[in-house]
């Protein structure tokens, strides 16, 4: 076996408590928060939509969330404008 392997303990021996919770925060947004012995962290993930790719950020602290959040929220904004059916003119 190589010498990296024999330092892993295996998993079975490993006593680790973790804690996930998920929010719904918009239709497309959401965050998902994790409590471990490393201390609070979590994802925020927009949701694939229109064709476009799911996005997802990792948050560490508040200042990480507002940002993730503020840049989701005006992608989801403008992703759903370019998307909105155009009105069409009528001539009279």
């Amino acid at each position: 076996m190589p010498e990296v392997y024999n330092q892993l303990v295996p998993y079975n021996k490993v006593s680790v408590k973790k804690t996930m919770k998920g929010i719904k925060l918009t239709e497309r947004i959401r965050y998902m928060h994790c409590e471990d012995q490393e201390g609070n962290h979590g994802v925020l993930v927009l949701l694939a939509a229109y064709g476009y790719p799911t996005k997802v950020l990792e948050v560490n602290d508040q200042k990480d969330f507002r940002f993730a959040y503020s840049t989701f929220v005006s992608v989801e904004k403008r992703q759903a404008e370019i998307n909105r059916p155009s009105r069409q003119l009528t001539t009279a």
